[in-house]
């Protein structure tokens, strides 16, 4: 699966509110859980042109002591990209390794090459909504996996893709969605309490003006067994089986709350189209709406039954 963050830019004197968030993170890790000299290691799975990277330096600009302390891990399937990466860090001043493979590579990738190796840091961004359903749960337990006790797993995701820029097939979460599943997997590994998702108006996503959330996993809050339960292929199954269950009944409720919202704004544009309208403007965008809602149902239709069978279309 190509999960190459493309479409990501770089803009002057403007700042993602997800990477501001990265930044805040990271201060807070070194403020609470690590002496001086310690090295923050930040994996950042599918990193694209390293964005995230470059914004978190900006972050540290004046603290050039805690900047020379993070060492970056990239991983992504495009190496071009990660070539992009390494000369940002060089620039930066910012250590930097680089991985380029399959998504679905991570966990061989990891093993093979930091075996004992546990990260500060693990970054998620703009990518939960091209995976398929089925891949979400595995890739959630392989995130906490890798993520250092004393760390965190930042996620981050925006709720509605631009319908002037489509993702065919592409499914955006909305908060309650990911708060729910996300929910149902810290249950399955003994946490009962809840885990904040916290979302995001279009106003205060400063790049994309879309919908937004985040959420963070940390490993303190789990028990000890947690990690035989990822590390144990049986017991990794039961909980990612667990998970997709969750994934399901949510998509589900979304299937029919789009089938509902079709039905009524049909009748409503073919009321409008038939009876004239003074505002073309309007009409427009009722089309537009619809259009939207269309390309909703069809993509979850689509990986509903793909998590059924477990595998992808």
């Amino acid at each position: 699966m190509n999960i190459d963050n493309k479409t990501a830019i770089r803009c002057k004197n403007r700042s993602y509110v997800q990477h501001q968030l990265i930044g805040k993170s990271v201060d807070y890790w070194f403020d609470t859980n690590r002496g001086d000299g310690d090295e923050l290691h930040w994996l950042d799975v599918c990193c694209g042109r390293g964005v995230a990277l470059e914004e978190v330096a900006d972050y540290f600009s004046a603290d050039a002591e805690r900047r020379s302390r993070i060492h970056y891990y990239g991983y992504d399937l495009n190496a071009d990209y990660l070539t992009e990466v390494n000369d940002l860090a060089g620039k930066t001043g910012i250590k930097a390794e680089t991985h380029s493979g399959e998504l679905a590579d991570l966990r061989l990738v990891l093993n093979n090459h930091y075996p004992s190796l546990r990260f500060g840091a693990v970054t998620l961004v703009n990518v939960l909504h091209e995976l398929p359903l089925h891949c979400v749960p595995y890739l959630l337990s392989d995130l906490l996996l890798f993520c250092d006790p004393s760390g965190f797993v930042f996620v981050f995701d925006i709720e509605r893709i631009p319908f002037e820029e489509p993702e065919y097939g592409a499914i955006p979460w909305t908060h309650k969605e990911v708060g729910s599943v996300v929910s149902e997997f810290y249950g399955s590994l003994g946490y009962s309490g809840q885990v904040p998702i916290r979302p995001y108006g279009k106003n205060q996503n400063s790049i994309s003006k879309q919908p937004a959330w985040h959420f963070e996993l940390r490993p303190a809050l789990l028990p000890v067994e947690t990690w035989t339960r990822l590390t144990d292929d049986k017991q990794r199954d039961e909980v990612c089986n667990t998970v997709a269950v969750a994934i399901e009944k949510a998509f589900n409720q979304r299937l029919a709350d789009i089938d509902k919202a079709i039905q009524r704004n049909a009748r409503e544009l073919r009321d409008v189209e038939t009876g004239g309208t003074d505002s073309e403007i309007g009409l427009r965008e009722l089309r537009k709406f619809v259009d939207m809602q269309l390309r909703d149902f069809w993509a979850c239709y689509r990986e509903v039954r793909s998590l059924r069978s477990g595998e992808a279309l």
